[in-house]
């Protein structure tokens, strides 16, 4: 194996996107908003995808794939779209001076919270990069299970870093349900050999195609 500095360092930087920021965003907005509403969001990433391997990679599409795409992506938004997504819930009652001035202190970390467009698309884009960036680093270094392993542990370092209660981590884990300890185990293990999978296949076709068929 030839070692492969630029690719190395694609890698790690993919797992920056794909393992700690896409996946960041990804589960705020379930807990903030729902499974169904962050999952219609995921479906655009391909489309941030095709766009960002078109600036930065040089990848085109022929006109037969971008149509089909475009038709996958608008399947899975009919399949995923429920009734009231865009509506939102208004109070009869005006609001009080105490509520308006609650509002006004609020931070803007935590309005940026409050919005599903950011963190919906916030994890496509997230991911969307990390992507391109596994398939630039393939194409240079064919080696994806080490590059899926380079990102896994570049990613697991930045959540180490900056979840809160670090110092606690071990406690934690101890004191939570095994079920739920061995559901994530087992997440962690099909996921990342579907990267496996899915970088290995970028050396071979478009990446944007290559990650619309795991959707």
């Amino acid at each position: 194996m030839l070692w492969n500095t630029r690719a190395f360092w694609l890698f790690a930087l993919a797992g920056v996107f794909s393992t700690y920021l896409g996946p960041w965003f990804f589960y705020e907005s379930v807990v903030r908003f729902s499974p169904s509403k962050a999952s219609v969001f995921q479906v655009s990433a391909p489309l941030f995808r095709a766009l960002i391997a078109w600036l930065f990679l040089g990848e085109r599409l022929t006109p037969l794939v971008a149509l089909g795409m475009a038709m996958t992506i608008g399947g899975l938004m009919l399949v995923s779209y429920q009734p009231g997504f865009f509506s939102r819930r208004h109070s009869r009652s005006e609001p009080s001076l105490a509520a308006i001035a609650a509002s006004a202190r609020e931070t803007v970390r935590a309005r940026l919270f409050r919005s599903v467009l950011l963190l919906g698309f916030g994890s496509a884009l997230a991911y969307a990069i990390g992507n391109v960036l596994r398939g630039a680093a393939v194409r240079d270094w064919n080696e994806p299970v080490l590059g899926a392993f380079i990102g896994a542990l570049s990613g697991l370092a930045l959540h180490l870093a900056f979840s809160p209660g670090k110092r606690r981590l071990a406690q934690r884990l101890l004191a939570a349900n095994r079920a739920g300890v061995w559901l994530y185990v087992l997440i962690g293990v099909v996921t990342i050999s579907a990267q496996m999978c899915m970088i290995g296949s970028m050396r071979y076709i478009p990446l944007a195609v290559a990650t619309l068929v795991t959707f």
